[in-house]
This record gives C-alpha cells, sequence and structure tokens, in this order.
C-alpha cells in the first residue's frame, strides 16, 4: 500500500511548469508520453503526472522536454502573474 496520502496527490500550488501548455507541444508534435519519457530518461508515469500538476518538473527534466520537443523552454514554464494582477 502507498504511504501517500490522498490530498498529496492533488494539484500542486507552486509549479515550475505550466502542466496544459506540455501536454499540448506534446500532443501537437505528434509524441507519446512514453517516447518523451524516453527521450528525457524518466518514467512515463512521471510524466504523466508532470502533465496533470501533481508533481514537479525539475529545471533540467523541463529543458530536455523542451530540447526533445523542439520549443523554447519558456513555453513550457509556468508563469508568474505579478501581485497587482489580482488587485484588478
Amino acid at each position: 500500500m502507498s504511504s501517500l496520502k490522498p490530498e498529496s496527490r492533488r494539484v500542486l500550488g507552486r509549479l515550475n511548469q505550466e502542466p496544459t501548455h506540455i501536454t499540448w507541444v506534446r500532443e501537437s508534435r505528434k509524441v507519446t508520453k512514453r517516447e518523451l519519457a524516453a527521450a528525457v530518461g524518466k518514467a512515463e508515469s512521471l510524466i504523466g503526472e508532470i502533465e496533470k500538476g501533481t508533481r514537479n518538473a525539475t529545471p533540467d527534466v523541463l529543458l530536455a522536454m523542451a530540447e526533445y520537443l523542439g520549443c523554447p523552454v519558456s513555453m513550457l514554464e509556468r508563469r508568474v502573474r505579478p501581485a497587482y494582477a489580482s488587485a484588478a
């Protein structure tokens, strides 16, 4: 049995990546999660969790993904909103 509590599998609040962007780029390039995982040397399950937002991608993994997918790493990174954006 897993030692992870159910709440630990929820979407993380502070991510390095934009999960939907990674999925969109990967699918638009016709690359499977398995192919991407093999290319970056990680488990397919990790790629799935990164795309769901339940695991955080390290900068090295993001860079490797971007290189394999042929896009700038900034396309996969989380966009930070300025503090004043929520005041509007």
